[in-house]
């Protein structure tokens, strides 16, 4: 998928899968990021944005709901989430 896609992440663990170099963007909440292969976690709150470093799962766990962004250039998808986390709500062109 090439574009942009919102999804709702309500406090429970969602696993995405990602190209390196996608664009994570919290619109709205607060959200605790653990990216396959990186030494540290990244918490992001509404506002920020971080850019993937490497091709893989990134774990994602908001505090209560967030709304967060992904942009892709590449495949993209989101991944079984855990717990029946995380709820795709529209794809952007």
């Amino acid at each position: 998928m090439t574009g942009r896609l919102t999804i709702v992440v309500s406090g429970k663990l969602s696993v995405l899968e990602l190209p390196a170099g996608s664009r994570l963007r919290l619109l709205s909440g607060r959200v605790w990021l653990t990216e396959a292969g990186c030494a540290r976690d990244i918490v992001l709150e509404a506002g920020m944005s971080h850019a993937t470093q490497a091709a893989g799962k990134l774990l994602c766990e908001a505090q209560g709901e967030a709304l967060l962004e992904v942009e892709a250039g590449r495949a993209a998808q989101v991944a079984s989430p855990a717990s029946g986390a995380g709820e795709a709500l529209a794809a952007l062109p």
